[in-house]
């Protein structure tokens, strides 16, 4: 049942929780238990590198999760969210990586972006008038979420003024990431948004190699682009002697040049 929708399942609590064959099976998200000392130390240590909880110590951080959230698991290849599905908690990656897609009424899929711990499932929509998932959320890993309701989200906003700006600080961080994450899309040429892409890998090793860890589906669906053009645009650069490709690896042949491409208008 990989790639369906996962739903909650109860369990009581015991020391030696453990998950139900048929469970993992059936690929259903299911609530996680193991000993409350050890969850709220790793979840504290978790938590305090998110941007939300900046300016914490583990200790308060301790005493504000308290009570406060649950955790819910989900297997690889299930779907954590639809597009359209209430978004009414505040839900933050704690282990595993996820995928948020797209999809238009013709059912052209765009990747809008991966998220990984300590990362949170669309922050900006838990108050709006229209609190609705904008995207498709799947799990690429085994994934653990920590969970807050929204009624318990408040009353932490409320009593915890530096937990608000980091919230409000978050959200306004994402409006830019969305804002710039719309212009890539709709204003750039194939070869500008690849260009782009590859600056950006590039910036993130410290020589002139690095490697390709998605598929090239996987890119055509990040570039809302079909595979055989994002196939072209990368012959196309091979061909103008701006990077070399073997398999996965990617090799920055002239540098300045790439710049220059991802740099250009239109």
């Amino acid at each position: 049942m990989e790639g369906q929708k996962a739903k909650i399942v109860t369990y009581v609590t015991t020391p030696n929780f453990k998950r139900p064959n048929s469970l993992l099976e059936a690929k259903k998200a299911y609530f996680c238990h193991s000993s409350k000392v050890e969850t709220m130390k790793d979840i504290a240590i978790i938590t305090k590198e998110s941007p939300l909880f900046k300016g914490l110590a583990t200790e308060e951080l301790k005493e504000i999760l308290e009570g406060n959230y649950k955790e819910v698991c989900y297997a690889k290849g299930d779907l954590v969210a639809l597009q359209g599905d209430p978004c009414r908690s505040l839900m933050m990656i704690l282990d595993g990586t996820v995928r948020s897609d797209m999809t238009d009424p013709a059912g052209k899929l765009v990747t809008i972006a991966t998220l990984t711990a300590p990362d949170i499932l669309a922050p900006a929509f838990i108050y709006a008038a229209r609190n609705e998932f904008p995207v498709d959320i799947t799990a690429m890993t085994d994934l653990t979420l920590m969970v807050i309701g929204r009624e318990s989200f408040s009353k932490l906003l409320q009593q915890h003024i530096t937990v608000l700006n980091n919230f409000l600080r978050m959200i306004s961080d994402q409006t830019q990431f969305l804002t710039q994450k719309i212009r890539f899309l709709q204003f750039g040429t194939m070869k500008k948004k690849l260009a782009s892409y590859f600056v950006e890998k590039l910036a993130s090793v410290p020589g002139i190699e690095f490697q390709m860890e998605e598929s090239q589906q996987a890119l055509a669906d990040r570039f809302g682009v079909t595979r055989p053009a994002l196939a072209r645009a990368i012959g196309e650069m091979v061909s103008d002697g701006i990077i070399h490709v073997e398999k996965k690896k990617v090799t920055v042949v002239n540098a300045v040049a790439l710049k220059q491409m991802a740099a250009r208008e239109g």
